[in-house]
Protein backbone atom coordinates (compact mmCIF):
# COMPACT_ATOMS: atom_id res chain seq x y z
CA UNK A 1 0.00 0.00 0.00
CA UNK A 2 1.36 3.40 -1.06
CA UNK A 3 1.92 5.97 1.74
CA UNK A 4 0.34 9.46 1.49
CA UNK A 5 2.93 12.27 1.35
CA UNK A 6 2.68 14.99 4.10
CA UNK A 7 4.04 18.56 4.25
CA UNK A 8 6.69 19.13 6.86
CA UNK A 9 5.73 21.51 9.74
CA UNK A 10 8.37 24.18 8.94
CA UNK A 11 7.21 24.51 5.36
CA UNK A 12 3.61 24.82 6.51
CA UNK A 13 4.47 27.60 8.93
CA UNK A 14 6.30 29.56 6.21
CA UNK A 15 3.34 29.28 3.90
CA UNK A 16 1.03 30.55 6.66
CA UNK A 17 3.28 33.56 7.41
CA UNK A 18 3.38 34.50 3.74
CA UNK A 19 -0.37 34.38 3.53
CA UNK A 20 -0.77 36.55 6.64
CA UNK A 21 1.80 39.10 5.44
CA UNK A 22 0.06 39.33 2.09
CA UNK A 23 -3.28 39.90 3.76
CA UNK A 24 -1.80 42.56 6.10
CA UNK A 25 -0.19 44.41 3.21
CA UNK A 26 -3.38 44.19 1.22
CA UNK A 27 -5.20 45.93 4.13
CA UNK A 28 -2.49 48.37 5.30
CA UNK A 29 -1.39 49.87 2.00
CA UNK A 30 -4.80 51.44 1.13
CA UNK A 31 -5.14 52.76 4.67
CA UNK A 32 -1.64 54.26 4.58
CA UNK A 33 -2.39 55.76 1.20
CA UNK A 34 -5.56 57.34 2.60
CA UNK A 35 -3.66 58.82 5.56
CA UNK A 36 -0.88 60.09 3.31
CA UNK A 37 -3.35 61.71 0.97
CA UNK A 38 -5.15 63.21 3.98
CA UNK A 39 -1.94 64.68 5.36
CA UNK A 40 -1.02 66.14 1.99
CA UNK A 41 -4.52 67.57 1.65
CA UNK A 42 -4.36 69.05 5.18
CA UNK A 43 -1.01 70.72 4.50
CA UNK A 44 -2.33 72.10 1.25
CA UNK A 45 -5.43 73.43 3.01
CA UNK A 46 -3.31 75.00 5.75
CA UNK A 47 -1.14 76.67 3.16
CA UNK A 48 -4.25 77.92 1.37
CA UNK A 49 -5.99 79.45 4.43
CA UNK A 50 -2.92 80.60 6.44
CA UNK A 51 -3.03 84.44 6.58
CA UNK A 52 -0.02 86.22 5.27
CA UNK A 53 1.58 88.37 7.93
CA UNK A 54 1.64 92.02 6.85
CA UNK A 55 5.04 93.44 6.02
CA UNK A 56 3.87 96.98 6.72
CA UNK A 57 1.25 98.61 8.94
CA UNK A 58 -0.39 102.02 9.27
CA UNK A 59 0.63 103.93 12.41
CA UNK A 60 -2.33 104.05 14.80
CA UNK A 61 -3.20 106.62 17.46
CA UNK A 62 -3.58 106.60 21.23
CA UNK A 63 -5.01 109.47 23.30
CA UNK A 64 -3.98 109.10 26.94
CA UNK A 65 -5.66 111.29 29.56
CA UNK A 66 -4.18 109.52 32.63
CA UNK A 67 -7.61 109.53 34.32
CA UNK A 68 -7.18 108.38 37.91
CA UNK A 69 -9.55 107.91 40.83
CA UNK A 70 -8.62 110.21 43.73
CA UNK A 71 -9.62 111.26 47.20
CA UNK A 72 -9.44 114.95 48.13
CA UNK A 73 -8.58 115.56 51.77
CA UNK A 74 -9.44 119.00 53.17
CA UNK A 75 -7.98 120.22 56.45
CA UNK A 76 -10.65 122.35 58.10
CA UNK A 77 -10.56 125.31 60.44
CA UNK A 78 -13.34 126.22 62.85
CA UNK A 79 -16.94 126.72 61.83
CA UNK A 80 -18.14 130.36 61.63
CA UNK A 81 -21.49 132.16 61.53
CA UNK A 82 -23.04 135.19 59.85
CA UNK A 83 -24.25 137.43 62.68
CA UNK A 84 -26.91 140.10 62.77
CA UNK A 85 -25.31 143.43 63.66
CA UNK A 86 -28.55 145.04 64.85
CA UNK A 87 -31.87 144.02 66.38
CA UNK A 88 -35.25 143.99 64.64
CA UNK A 89 -37.40 141.91 62.30
CA UNK A 90 -35.76 139.95 59.48
CA UNK A 91 -37.57 141.41 56.48
CA UNK A 92 -35.52 139.83 53.66
CA UNK A 93 -33.15 136.88 53.33
CA UNK A 94 -31.00 136.59 50.20
CA UNK A 95 -28.39 134.05 51.29
CA UNK A 96 -28.94 130.34 50.69
CA UNK A 97 -27.29 127.08 51.69
CA UNK A 98 -24.36 126.09 49.44
CA UNK A 99 -24.10 129.68 48.14
CA UNK A 100 -20.92 131.73 48.37
CA UNK A 101 -21.58 135.26 49.70
CA UNK A 102 -19.98 137.86 47.44
CA UNK A 103 -18.54 141.23 48.37
CA UNK A 104 -21.15 144.02 48.19
CA UNK A 105 -24.18 141.74 47.73
CA UNK A 106 -27.19 142.02 50.04
CA UNK A 107 -27.19 139.17 52.57
CA UNK A 108 -30.40 140.02 54.44
CA UNK A 109 -32.48 142.99 55.63
CA UNK A 110 -33.48 143.98 59.16
CA UNK A 111 -36.44 146.36 59.53
CA UNK A 112 -36.16 147.13 55.81
CA UNK A 113 -32.47 148.15 55.90
CA UNK A 114 -30.24 145.98 53.72
CA UNK A 115 -27.09 144.42 55.18
CA UNK A 116 -24.35 143.84 52.60
CA UNK A 117 -21.52 141.30 52.58
CA UNK A 118 -18.06 142.55 53.58
CA UNK A 119 -15.22 140.22 52.60
CA UNK A 120 -12.37 142.64 53.21
CA UNK A 121 -9.08 141.69 54.82
CA UNK A 122 -9.78 144.08 57.73
CA UNK A 123 -13.25 143.85 59.33
CA UNK A 124 -15.25 147.11 59.55
CA UNK A 125 -15.68 147.29 63.31
CA UNK A 126 -16.30 151.05 63.96
CA UNK A 127 -18.17 154.09 62.71
CA UNK A 128 -16.29 155.97 60.00
CA UNK A 129 -16.73 159.64 59.20
CA UNK A 130 -14.72 162.47 57.65
CA UNK A 131 -11.16 162.48 59.06
CA UNK A 132 -11.01 158.77 59.96
CA UNK A 133 -7.80 156.99 58.96
CA UNK A 134 -6.49 153.46 58.98
CA UNK A 135 -6.49 150.10 57.15
CA UNK A 136 -10.20 149.65 57.88
CA UNK A 137 -10.89 152.89 55.97
CA UNK A 138 -9.12 151.41 52.94
CA UNK A 139 -11.10 148.17 53.32
CA UNK A 140 -14.31 150.19 53.44
CA UNK A 141 -13.17 152.10 50.34
CA UNK A 142 -12.64 148.81 48.51
CA UNK A 143 -16.19 147.77 49.40
CA UNK A 144 -17.52 151.08 48.10
CA UNK A 145 -15.48 150.61 44.91
CA UNK A 146 -16.89 147.10 44.42
CA UNK A 147 -20.41 148.53 44.69
CA UNK A 148 -19.59 151.30 42.22
CA UNK A 149 -19.66 154.25 44.65
CA UNK A 150 -15.92 155.11 44.84
CA UNK A 151 -13.18 155.10 42.22
CA UNK A 152 -9.95 155.36 44.26
CA UNK A 153 -9.83 153.78 47.76
CA UNK A 154 -7.24 155.07 50.22
CA UNK A 155 -6.60 155.18 53.99
CA UNK A 156 -8.30 158.55 54.64
CA UNK A 157 -12.05 159.14 54.93
CA UNK A 158 -12.40 162.37 52.98
CA UNK A 159 -15.15 164.15 51.01
CA UNK A 160 -15.25 161.43 48.35
CA UNK A 161 -15.84 158.81 51.03
CA UNK A 162 -18.55 160.98 52.58
CA UNK A 163 -20.42 161.29 49.27
CA UNK A 164 -19.95 157.58 48.49
CA UNK A 165 -21.35 156.68 51.91
CA UNK A 166 -24.46 158.74 51.20
CA UNK A 167 -24.95 156.77 47.98
CA UNK A 168 -24.51 153.52 49.92
CA UNK A 169 -27.11 154.60 52.50
CA UNK A 170 -29.61 155.40 49.76
CA UNK A 171 -28.99 152.00 48.16
CA UNK A 172 -29.58 150.03 51.38
CA UNK A 173 -32.54 152.19 52.56
CA UNK A 174 -30.72 153.58 55.61
CA UNK A 175 -30.95 157.19 56.91
CA UNK A 176 -28.64 159.35 54.78
CA UNK A 177 -25.98 161.31 56.70
CA UNK A 178 -22.63 160.22 55.16
CA UNK A 179 -21.49 158.28 58.26
CA UNK A 180 -20.64 154.59 57.90
CA UNK A 181 -21.98 152.27 60.63
CA UNK A 182 -20.92 148.62 61.18
CA UNK A 183 -24.56 147.43 61.11
CA UNK A 184 -24.59 148.11 57.37
CA UNK A 185 -22.39 145.05 56.73
CA UNK A 186 -21.96 141.42 57.73
CA UNK A 187 -18.39 140.20 57.72
CA UNK A 188 -17.40 137.03 55.86
CA UNK A 189 -13.74 135.96 55.81
CA UNK A 190 -11.99 135.99 52.45
CA UNK A 191 -11.15 132.30 52.94
CA UNK A 192 -14.62 131.24 54.10
CA UNK A 193 -16.26 128.41 52.11
CA UNK A 194 -19.95 128.44 51.09
CA UNK A 195 -22.82 128.70 53.56
CA UNK A 196 -23.68 125.32 55.03
CA UNK A 197 -26.98 126.17 56.75
CA UNK A 198 -29.41 129.08 57.03
CA UNK A 199 -30.65 129.42 60.63
CA UNK A 200 -33.27 132.20 60.41
CA UNK A 201 -36.38 132.90 58.35
CA UNK A 202 -38.07 136.02 57.02
CA UNK A 203 -40.33 137.42 59.74
CA UNK A 204 -38.17 136.19 62.63
CA UNK A 205 -37.25 138.70 65.32
CA UNK A 206 -33.45 138.85 65.64
CA UNK A 207 -31.06 140.47 68.05
CA UNK A 208 -27.58 141.91 67.46
CA UNK A 209 -25.07 139.07 67.51
CA UNK A 210 -27.61 136.39 66.65
CA UNK A 211 -26.54 133.82 64.02
CA UNK A 212 -28.41 134.19 60.74
CA UNK A 213 -26.50 131.48 58.91
CA UNK A 214 -23.69 129.02 59.50
CA UNK A 215 -20.64 128.78 57.27
CA UNK A 216 -18.74 125.55 56.76
CA UNK A 217 -15.32 125.43 58.41
CA UNK A 218 -12.67 127.33 56.49
CA UNK A 219 -10.18 125.33 54.44
CA UNK A 220 -6.64 125.38 55.79
CA UNK A 221 -5.18 122.77 53.48
CA UNK A 222 -6.01 120.43 50.60
CA UNK A 223 -4.24 117.43 49.16
CA UNK A 224 -4.90 114.63 46.69
CA UNK A 225 -4.46 110.96 47.47
CA UNK A 226 -5.21 107.81 45.51
CA UNK A 227 -7.51 105.16 47.00
CA UNK A 228 -5.98 101.78 47.75
CA UNK A 229 -5.41 99.88 44.51
CA UNK A 230 -5.61 102.96 42.24
CA UNK A 231 -2.75 104.14 40.03
CA UNK A 232 -0.32 106.58 41.73
CA UNK A 233 -0.43 110.29 40.89
CA UNK A 234 3.23 110.44 39.88
CA UNK A 235 2.51 111.32 36.24
CA UNK A 236 -0.02 114.02 37.18
CA UNK A 237 1.63 115.92 40.02
CA UNK A 238 3.23 118.67 37.94
CA UNK A 239 0.66 118.74 35.13
CA UNK A 240 -2.34 120.93 34.44
CA UNK A 241 -5.30 118.72 35.32
CA UNK A 242 -9.09 118.62 35.42
CA UNK A 243 -10.92 117.57 38.59
CA UNK A 244 -14.07 115.60 37.71
CA UNK A 245 -17.18 115.04 39.83
CA UNK A 246 -19.96 113.48 37.78
CA UNK A 247 -20.59 115.86 34.88
CA UNK A 248 -18.94 118.80 36.69
CA UNK A 249 -15.29 119.74 36.21
CA UNK A 250 -12.70 122.15 37.60
CA UNK A 251 -9.39 122.94 35.90
CA UNK A 252 -6.32 123.21 38.14
CA UNK A 253 -2.78 124.33 37.35
CA UNK A 254 -1.48 121.31 39.27
CA UNK A 255 -2.30 119.17 42.29
CA UNK A 256 1.12 119.27 43.90
CA UNK A 257 1.39 122.92 45.02
CA UNK A 258 -2.01 124.34 45.92
CA UNK A 259 -2.12 127.96 47.05
CA UNK A 260 -4.87 129.39 49.25
CA UNK A 261 -6.98 130.48 46.29
CA UNK A 262 -6.81 127.03 44.70
CA UNK A 263 -7.73 125.34 48.00
CA UNK A 264 -10.81 127.55 48.37
CA UNK A 265 -11.75 126.93 44.74
CA UNK A 266 -11.50 123.16 45.25
CA UNK A 267 -13.56 123.31 48.46
CA UNK A 268 -16.29 125.35 46.74
CA UNK A 269 -16.33 122.96 43.76
CA UNK A 270 -16.67 119.90 45.98
CA UNK A 271 -19.35 121.50 48.15
CA UNK A 272 -21.44 122.56 45.15
CA UNK A 273 -20.97 119.11 43.56
CA UNK A 274 -22.40 117.47 46.67
CA UNK A 275 -25.32 119.95 46.71
CA UNK A 276 -26.01 119.16 43.02
CA UNK A 277 -25.89 115.41 43.60
CA UNK A 278 -22.74 114.94 41.49
CA UNK A 279 -20.99 113.54 44.58
CA UNK A 280 -23.18 111.36 46.84
CA UNK A 281 -23.31 112.20 50.54
CA UNK A 282 -22.01 108.70 51.23
CA UNK A 283 -18.75 109.66 49.49
CA UNK A 284 -18.03 112.42 52.04
CA UNK A 285 -16.43 111.48 55.36
CA UNK A 286 -15.41 113.87 58.13
CA UNK A 287 -13.43 113.32 61.32
CA UNK A 288 -10.83 115.10 63.44
CA UNK A 289 -10.88 118.29 61.40
CA UNK A 290 -10.47 116.49 58.06
CA UNK A 291 -13.09 116.07 55.35
CA UNK A 292 -12.47 113.43 52.67
CA UNK A 293 -14.27 113.37 49.31
CA UNK A 294 -14.16 110.20 47.18
CA UNK A 295 -15.75 108.99 43.91
CA UNK A 296 -14.00 111.75 41.99
CA UNK A 297 -11.29 111.70 39.31
CA UNK A 298 -8.47 113.75 37.87
CA UNK A 299 -7.17 113.66 34.32
CA UNK A 300 -4.80 115.64 32.14
CA UNK A 301 -6.25 118.93 30.93
CA UNK A 302 -4.37 118.30 27.67
CA UNK A 303 -4.25 114.54 26.96
CA UNK A 304 -1.07 113.09 25.48
CA UNK A 305 -1.35 111.87 21.89
CA UNK A 306 0.95 109.16 20.46
CA UNK A 307 1.32 107.09 17.33
CA UNK A 308 1.30 103.32 17.84
CA UNK A 309 3.32 100.67 15.99
CA UNK A 310 4.30 97.05 16.64
CA UNK A 311 7.39 96.90 18.82
CA UNK A 312 9.10 94.97 16.00
CA UNK A 313 8.88 98.09 13.82
CA UNK A 314 11.30 99.98 16.05
CA UNK A 315 14.93 99.92 14.95
CA UNK A 316 17.58 100.96 17.46
CA UNK A 317 21.06 101.86 16.28
CA UNK A 318 24.24 101.02 18.22
CA UNK A 319 24.32 104.65 19.36
CA UNK A 320 20.76 104.51 20.74
CA UNK A 321 18.98 106.30 17.87
CA UNK A 322 15.46 104.90 17.30
CA UNK A 323 13.91 104.77 13.83
CA UNK A 324 11.08 103.31 11.77
CA UNK A 325 11.19 102.43 8.09
CA UNK A 326 8.66 104.39 6.00
CA UNK A 327 8.77 103.09 2.44
CA UNK A 328 12.34 103.68 1.28
CA UNK A 329 13.00 106.25 3.99
CA UNK A 330 14.40 105.86 7.50
CA UNK A 331 12.70 108.21 9.96
CA UNK A 332 14.05 108.93 13.42
CA UNK A 333 11.33 108.82 16.11
CA UNK A 334 11.11 109.30 19.85
CA UNK A 335 9.85 106.15 21.55
CA UNK A 336 7.76 106.37 24.74
CA UNK A 337 7.26 103.39 27.02
CA UNK A 338 3.92 101.70 26.33
CA UNK A 339 1.64 99.89 28.77
CA UNK A 340 0.30 97.71 25.92
CA UNK A 341 2.22 94.48 25.26
CA UNK A 342 3.74 94.33 21.79
CA UNK A 343 3.13 98.01 21.02
CA UNK A 344 5.43 101.01 21.03
CA UNK A 345 4.39 104.68 21.30
CA UNK A 346 6.04 107.07 18.86
CA UNK A 347 5.61 110.68 17.74
CA UNK A 348 1.98 111.62 17.03
CA UNK A 349 3.16 113.24 13.79
CA UNK A 350 3.64 109.71 12.40
CA UNK A 351 -0.06 108.77 12.69
CA UNK A 352 -1.35 107.53 9.33
CA UNK A 353 2.10 106.69 7.90
CA UNK A 354 2.85 103.15 6.71
CA UNK A 355 5.87 101.55 8.42
CA UNK A 356 7.59 98.18 8.02
CA UNK A 357 6.63 95.73 10.74
CA UNK A 358 9.82 93.63 10.60
CA UNK A 359 12.69 95.47 8.91
CA UNK A 360 15.50 93.35 7.48
CA UNK A 361 19.04 93.49 8.77
CA UNK A 362 20.11 95.72 5.90
CA UNK A 363 17.18 98.06 6.51
CA UNK A 364 18.01 98.17 10.20
CA UNK A 365 21.57 99.13 9.39
CA UNK A 366 20.34 102.39 7.84
CA UNK A 367 19.16 103.77 11.21
CA UNK A 368 21.85 106.08 12.53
Amino acid sequence: MKKKESTSPPAERRRTRLILVSLALAWALPVAAIFALGAISTRAEEERVRPELPTSMTVGQRVIDERTSVEVQLTLGRETELLASSSGILTELKIKAASQPKEGEVAFSIDGVDVVVDRSATPLYRELTVGARGPDVRSYGELLATMGFLSTPDDVFGPQYHEATRLLQKRIHAPVDGVFRPEYVVFVSTTAPPISEVLAHVGDPVTAGQAIARISPSVEGARFETPEGAAPLTTLKDEKVVLLAGSSSLELENIQSLDEEAQIEIAEFLSSSVAAGEIPQSAVKESDGTRVYSQIFVELAQPRVFGTVPATSIVTSPTGVTCVIVGDDVTQVEVTASTEPGLAYIDASMVGESVLTSPTASERGRCE
